[in-house]
């Protein structure tokens, strides 16, 4: 995939929905975001949070909507979810109603990628059935520094698959509780 064909693939919304609808929702719902992420590869996450962060905004977001929490490693990501899911973390005012989790694994030489990955994968994909609630998975699992800075931008297409998934659940493509839009 082409950078300018991923681009193309941020604009999209689930039927029904476009960017003015979804900015409405937004403003009347302040749905609840947190994003959490691993304190490995600190050049690595940045990018994915700054560019999660930037497209959440181009949402309708404003910054005070976005709480960012740090996580040891990728391992802790679920346990943290529920955590946020349950509106227990430090920061927080309510249970958050979609969750980033932000991560990088590297592999080495030894198995422990291999169990931190799949720990991580399985361990949120059972928090977000757990919960009903939309997640972003932005974990990269890659071989080399040098792949996970040249997806540095993939916290975007993380934040975009938990809106998504958040504006499928709401159940108001007619937004007759908004009026016109």
């Amino acid at each position: 995939m082409t950078l300018s064909e991923a681009a193309k693939m941020l604009d999209r919304w689930p039927t029904g929905w476009d960017l003015p609808k979804v900015k409405s929702f937004v403003e009347k719902r302040k749905p609840s975001v947190v994003i959490l992420k691993t304190l490995w590869y600190p050049d690595v996450i940045e990018g994915l949070v700054e560019t999660a962060k930037s497209y959440f905004h181009g949402a309708g977001f404003a910054p005070a909507d976005l709480l960012v929490v740090d996580v040891p490693g990728s391992f802790e990501l679920p346990l943290a979810t529920e955590w946020a899911f349950e509106g227990v973390l430090e920061g927080q005012k309510g249970a958050a109603d979609l969750v980033l989790a932000l991560g990088c694994v590297l592999r080495g030489e030894t198995p422990h990628f291999d169990f931190v990955c799949s720990s991580a994968s399985q361990g949120l994909m059972l928090a977000q059935q757990k919960y009903k609630k939309a997640l972003g998975f932005g974990v990269l699992t890659v071989d080399t520094l040098d792949q996970a800075t040249a997806r540095r931008s993939k916290g975007a297409e993380a934040a975009q698959a938990a809106l998504f998934m958040h504006l499928i659940r709401s159940k108001t493509n007619e937004f007759s509780w908004l009026g016109k839009v």
